[in-house]
């Protein structure tokens, strides 16, 4: 994309600067390349690249404040990441909305019922009536 930006118009030569996991063949590549492209549209282009990187750029300054930010609890963070299915973002939030401790919380029980993570069961002479989670919060239900 930044050759094509640049003034690069010769499709043989974009085709070899294609990714490596790309699917297409070097001919398909080529086909897709040859075509029109106006000062205009590469100026486009370039202001779209630039804003791209950019926010890549404003996206890992506000990473690295989090990671400042919670240095404090740092142990809290690396034990939840340790369970599967917990990203570094998700610990985030989730010492965001519980704390570190979780102290708030008699038991781990009622952390998932005011999470609403836990089905309630409603049950009348042995029917099932209703098993539907409580709203809870979100935040920790996206985690």
């Amino acid at each position: 994309m930044r050759a094509l930006a640049k003034g690069e118009s010769d499709p043989q030569t974009l085709a070899k600067l294609a990714h490596e996991h790309v699917r297409a063949s070097q001919d398909q590549l080529q086909e897709a390349l040859d075509g029109r492209m106006e000062s205009a549209h590469r100026l486009l282009l370039r202001h779209s690249l630039d804003q791209i990187e950019q926010l890549r750029k404003q996206v890992e300054e506000l990473d690295q404040q989090i990671a400042r930010l919670f240095g404090q609890h740092h142990d809290a963070i690396e034990r939840l990441c340790a369970a599967p299915g917990i990203s570094l973002t998700a610990a985030f939030q989730i010492v965001a909305e519980i704390g570190p401790q979780a102290k708030t919380f008699a038991s781990p029980g009622k952390l998932a019922s005011w999470a609403g993570l836990c089905p309630g069961r409603e049950e009348s002479a042995g029917v099932s009536v209703s098993n539907r989670c409580a709203r809870g919060n979100r935040t920790l239900k996206r985690c």
